[in-house]
């Protein structure tokens, strides 16, 4: 009989610490997950105040088009698994026109008007980098450039254009069918020079301050 108590009080025993350590481990998940959920909002938000301090200095002729979260620079890990913060995107739009090339299937190069110049940048938490692995993949497109380092956040840029908001959408479905190529014609300059000529120092000086 003594024995049988004994076994019994084994087993209440051994069921109280499995649950205790349940628990213990449940509780330590908790923390663990709010703490991981606490530095996400924090970014979030430092991110965020970093672009309110980049538009500050945009001038008045360019505005924001486009934002979007949870990003990576472009080019950076195409090809590539990736696993760890991710940033802030900005799609700046200036008032100069960039032409759309495209070449005809007799060979010809044409240029429309049809695009603006613009200015992408990445925000990304000062954790952030390029990974060593890019240099293997093949063919791997231009990667945005880092333009500004900080101790709580990076900013990644790129120049590049977007259709403007006034080109008829009907033109460019007629040119499309007739094309060849898409891409820069032969005599176009390789570099697109920004309105927004001291963009970089702007950025610069206003995430300094």
């Amino acid at each position: 009989m003594r024995s049988i108590m004994n076994f019994g009080g084994n087993l209440n025993s051994r069921s109280t610490v499995r649950l205790y350590a349940s628990c213990v481990i449940g509780t330590l998940v908790f923390m663990l997950c709010s703490v991981s959920y606490a530095l996400a909002e924090s970014d979030h938000e430092m991110l965020n105040v970093a672009s309110q301090k980049i538009l500050s200095r945009m001038p008045e002729t360019w505005k924001l088009t486009e934002t979007r979260n949870d990003v990576l620079p472009y080019g950076h890990y195409d090809g590539l698994k990736y696993n760890g913060p991710k940033g802030l995107m900005l799609v700046l739009v200036g008032d100069r026109d960039v032409t759309f090339d495209w070449k005809d299937k007799s060979g010809i190069w044409h240029r429309e008007p049809i695009n603006k110049e613009a200015l992408e940048l990445w925000i990304m938490p000062a954790k952030y980098h390029l990974s060593w692995k890019r240099f293997f993949v093949m063919k791997s497109p231009e990667a945005a450039d880092c333009i500004y380092e900080g101790e709580d956040f990076k900013v990644y840029a790129s120049v590049s254009s977007r259709r403007s908001a006034d080109a008829p959408q009907e033109r460019l479905e007629e040119v499309l069918p007739d094309a060849s190529a898409i891409g820069r014609a032969p005599d176009t300059p390789e570099k697109l020079d920004l309105t927004w000529i001291s963009w970089q120092g702007d950025i610069r000086d206003a995430l300094s301050e």
